[in-house]
């Protein structure tokens, strides 16, 4: 089992979800309209005491906020849109000017869906987003994503944020009341949740953490070790049935399944911050085991790979899941 454990940990792999069943498709039955419910960021705010970007959520078709030439909103509604395969709108924008004109951006929420648009000529506009080439919009808007994205089932295509930009050249500011989707769909699958397993040597075991594995996110994983400036790794595999335990320390990883999640040097306190990609909702129910190894060639301690100088975290048990509020 010890030079298993050895040979896999030193195998490299890139990232890549493990060929698991995903959750069910969603009917469009339980989607339903949402006005945006929050501001993810907004630059070039012209007056954001008297119009402050908050005043684009809700159905605020009396308030707005200001754009000035160069400046974003980006709104969310509450869970991932969709469309609904017809010729009605899938989402909407108030312009308060009533012809002021801006860009529209959308931003998919997994690759089967940035492959799809870009097929129809979408292009990336950066952070994520894309819109159909050479598109500006302007005045009110009720906007089918069907006709720009033709050809695809309703509800198979999935997005979770609005960009709206005030680009440069296109004329004065932008006045944006209010915006909303019209087929925000429930998160499928199980809740999000986190389990800690520890390895159980001795006080030098790094500690891992993590945000919750909430599909639309992009969580993070913590290390926290006492060897600053060291080589480390960050491994996920399948979740084992049982675990097995390698001179006092315990290990639930698969070694079968092994991949290196993140590979770095610790920081001056021995930390380091692991970012994962957005995970998608197709991905809700996975479960994933996350280990770190930290190495220190330089210290005398031996850890339990001996004479290796290697220590090892607790594992993470995680599985990707919906909010703890989504009621499914």
């Amino acid at each position: 089992m010890r030079t298993r454990l050895l040979t896999s940990l030193a195998v490299a792999c890139s990232f890549a979800a493990p060929a698991l069943a995903q959750s069910p498709a969603i009917g469009l039955g339980a989607c339903s309209k949402h006005w945006a419910e929050a501001v993810v960021s907004a630059t070039g705010i012209d007056d954001p005491v008297a119009h402050p970007a908050t005043d684009a959520l809700g159905d605020t078709p009396n308030t707005f906020t200001v754009l000035e030439a160069g400046g974003c909103l980006v709104v969310t509604f509450g869970g991932s849109f969709t469309q609904d395969g017809t010729p009605f709108s899938d989402i909407g924008v108030d312009e308060f000017g009533g012809s002021d004109c801006y860009e529209l951006a959308l931003r998919p929420s997994n690759n089967a869906t940035i492959a799809a648009i870009v097929q129809d000529g979408w292009v990336p506009v950066g952070g994520g987003f894309y819109t159909p080439a050479n598109l500006v919009e302007c005045g009110d808007q009720n906007w089918d994503i069907d006709f720009y994205a033709p050809g695809n089932a309703g509800g198979t295509l999935s997005f979770d944020a609005l960009r709206l930009c005030n680009l440069v050249g296109l004329g004065g500011d932008v006045e944006i009341a209010r915006a909303w989707a019209n087929l925000v769909c429930p998160c499928v699958g199980p809740v999000a949740t986190s389990e800690s397993r520890p390895c159980g040597f001795g006080p030098l075991d790094p500690v891992l953490t993590s945000d919750a594995f909430t599909v639309l996110t992009t969580p993070k994983v913590y290390l926290d070790s006492q060897l600053p400036q060291v080589p480390g790794w960050i491994y996920w595999s399948a979740v084992p049935a049982q675990s097995f335990n390698v001179n006092g320390c315990t290990f639930w990883i698969d070694l079968f399944s092994l991949n290196i999640l993140d590979q770095f040097l610790t920081d001056v306190n021995g930390d380091h911050v692991a970012q994962l990609p957005l995970l998608s909702p197709s991905l809700a129910g996975i479960q994933l085991s996350l280990l770190a190894r930290v190495c220190s060639p330089d210290f005398q301690t031996q850890g339990p790979l001996a004479p290796l100088p290697d220590f090892f975290s607790n594992t993470l048990i995680v599985r990707i899941g919906c909010p703890p509020t989504a009621g499914l």
